[in-house]
């Protein structure tokens, strides 16, 4: 029954039906010379369910139909609808190409519009370019009740036109970034499709060049020829940066880390082939201010690096006063041992302590000067001190001495007890003045031997006076200050009553009894033959 229906389709097909408004069209039909593309075949129609149609296809001279690896002529049912039905094309006598579709099961076409058939076209090398009139002719179609139309021609256009170039476009970008949208160019001809574009590159693709590929994607024309682009990554931008820094004169330098900005892929600065140098002029013992921190000399494959130098920024160091103690001492001595006071900062090392004062300089005062020295402290103020060198105590003695009355005074010694750096009376700028009251004739007794008037640029002078005792002359009666006869005579003239000038009772009193009588005389005379 089912085959008996199918030759009655066939038959059907052959005779002719009723005018409709459903109608077969051709759009965008275009083919480059030498090339080949496929066309698409399409129904345009309302309601109708069609079960078998067949159409002749008239192409101008130099375009035809290609065929394909069996041999056949390359055309095909949309995938939608070949599934019921087959294709049967043929050449006609005409030069015409028929085709001819129908369902061994009586099936419908699935869809009442869209792409019946594709057909991939071939164009001799050569034609001329422009638009070529092409037919479809003797269309019949008939549907699922069996009714049967025939359509009027569809009249379309193929366009020949230069064999198409298309050509990847090329791109820059930096290293990390996301490859921008690719696209191409279309020179010569025009196309029917989506060329598809790829390049191997990703984020994480190194500094280079890459191929952007262009091929055919889902473009219909086989004679597309087709230029890759480039990609070419450029180094990323990556910033190192040092910091600001602070620290106080003698201290060491900071350790001095870096930041970076632009790392990508969450590289760290482990990708650098070359770490970066960090150097600046600053040393303990620079002076307070501003030092550039430099950076330099890193390397990365994949990175443009530029640096931001920082600041290193030496203060003052706590401040240390160090202040020489004061002294003083007498003129001749040593100097003492010299210390100081420090305040502030803690005092690290031992300062210089020096005073040009020796020994032998003289009274005045002195500096003390005390410096550096080992004191490593920088923010460190010495403060002079003062050795005031005063003068040493000088005492000058008058001794003891004693004369007979009569006599002359006898000439006074001087003792001196302080005198420094063997020094003696030699550097008095002024002798020291011996007196004394008693006088030749002064009367037995205790008499001050008094010293004064004595300078001395170095000394501070003090005095301890002496005694001069005047004792009796015994027998020296006249006074004349010797023991002689004439003294006899003197006796005997003051026992009989008679004084002389002069006359000296205690002298006379020669045997000590406290009187004067002719026992003395005898001792008198005896004393004159001691003598």
């Amino acid at each position: 029954m089912k085959n008996m229906r199918t030759m009655l389709v066939i038959v059907m097909l052959t005779l002719v039906g009723m005018a409709s408004a459903d109608n077969l069209t051709i759009e965008k039909a275009a083919i480059s010379t030498g090339g080949t593309r496929q066309i698409a075949i399409e129904l345009k129609n309302t309601n109708k369910q069609y079960e078998a149609f067949q159409f002749d296809l008239v192409l101008p001279e130099g375009i035809s139909i290609a065929k394909n690896e069996k041999g056949k002529f390359d055309a095909t049912l949309n995938a939608e609808r070949k599934v019921d039905h087959s294709l049967t094309v043929q050449l006609q006598e005409d030069n015409s190409f028929r085709f001819m579709t129908y369902s061994l099961g009586d099936n419908a076409f699935k869809g009442t519009s869209g792409v019946l058939v594709y057909v991939m076209l071939e164009a001799k090398g050569g034609l001329s370019l422009g638009d070529k009139n092409a037919t479809i002719k003797s269309q019949v179609f008939t549907d699922i009740t069996g009714e049967v139309l025939k359509w009027d021609d569809t009249l379309f256009k193929i366009t020949v036109v230069k064999p198409s170039t298309v050509t990847a476009k090329s791109y820059e970008r930096v290293y990390g970034e996301a490859n921008p949208e690719f696209d191409y160019e279309v020179s010569g001809g025009t196309l029917d499709g989506t060329p598809k574009i790829t390049c191997e590159a990703t984020e994480k693709s190194p500094v280079g060049t890459y191929d952007i590929l262009v091929q055919k994607g889902t473009e219909t024309d086989n004679c597309v020829t087709y230029v890759k682009g480039t990609l070419t990554i450029t180094k990323a931008p990556l910033k190192i940066k040092a910091s600001t820094y602070t620290r106080k004169q003698g201290e060491e330098n900071p350790k001095f880390t870096l930041a970076y900005e632009g790392f990508k892929n969450g590289e760290t600065e482990a990708v650098l082939t070359k770490k970066p140098t960090v150097t600046t002029t600053a040393t303990e013992k620079s002076a307070p201010g501003d030092y550039s921190i430099i950076v330099s000399g890193a390397k990365a494959d994949n990175y443009d690096i530029s640096y931001t130098n920082g600041t290193l920024k030496v203060t003052d160091a706590d401040a240390v006063i160090v202040t020489a103690k004061n002294y003083t001492r007498i003129y001749g001595e040593n100097n003492p041992v010299f210390e100081y006071t420090s305040s502030g900062a803690e005092l690290v090392g031992i300062p210089k302590i020096t005073c040009e004062a020796t020994t032998s300089s003289p009274v005045g005062t002195y500096k003390i000067i005390i410096s550096k020295g080992s004191v490593t402290n920088y923010n460190d103020t010495y403060v002079t001190g003062t050795l005031t060198i005063t003068k040493a105590p000088l005492k000058i003695k008058a001794g003891t001495y004693t004369r007979k009355k009569g006599k002359e005074n006898p000439k006074f010694t001087l003792t001196y007890e302080g005198f420094k750096n063997n020094e003696t009376e030699s550097v008095l700028t002024e002798k020291p003045t011996v007196t004394t009251t008693a006088q030749k004739t002064s009367p037995v007794g205790d008499y001050v031997v008094k010293v004064y008037g004595a300078k001395a640029q170095n000394y501070d002078i003090s005095y301890q006076n002496g005694v001069l005792t005047v004792t009796i002359n015994t027998g020296d009666a006249n006074g004349d200050g010797d023991v002689t006869e004439v003294d006899v005579n003197a006796i005997v003239k003051y026992i009989m009553g008679q004084t002389p000038a002069g006359f000296d009772k205690d002298a006379a009193d020669v045997n000590g009894d406290k009187k004067i009588n002719a026992a003395d005389i005898v001792a008198l005379i005896t004393l004159i033959k001691n003598l």
